[in-house]
C-alpha cells in the first residue's frame, strides 16, 4: 500500500508543527486531508524518490506489483542476514550510542 499511496496520492508539504511535530521540520500530507495528528504522511526522503531517475521506475513497479516488492525486500534482508550485519545476531556495535 506504501508505494501505492506513494504514487496515488497528491501529497502537499507542511510544517510538522501543524501535526504536533517539531517545527521547521517537514512532512507531506494528502492535499485534500484536514491537519490531524494520526493522519498518513510522507517525508521528504519518500516524496523525494517520485523525482528521481533511477528510483521512479522502481516506485511504479512496487506500486502496480506488490508480490514483486516483498520477493526483493525478502532477497534483501536475508542476504544481509547471511552476511553477518552485526545487529540481526545480538553483535554490539561500538559506533552505535545505543543498541538496536
Amino acid at each position: 500500500q506504501y508505494f501505492k499511496d506513494l504514487v496515488t496520492i497528491d501529497w502537499v508539504k507542511v510544517d510538522a508543527s501543524k501535526l504536533g511535530g517539531a517545527k521547521g521540520n517537514s512532512v507531506f500530507v494528502n492535499k485534500g486531508a484536514s491537519l490531524t495528528t494520526g493522519i498518513p504522511i510522507m517525508l521528504p526522503t519518500d516524496v523525494a524518490m517520485l523525482s528521481d531517475a533511477k528510483m521512479r521506475p522502481w516506485v511504479d513497479l512496487y506500486a502496480a506489483d506488490q508480490g514483486r516488492f516483498f520477493q526483493d525486500f525478502s532477497s534483501a534482508f536475508t542476504k544481509l542476514q547471511e552476511l553477518g550485519v552485526p545487529a540481526f545476531h545480538g553483535i554490539s556495535n561500538p559506533h552505535l550510542k545505543t543498541e538496536l
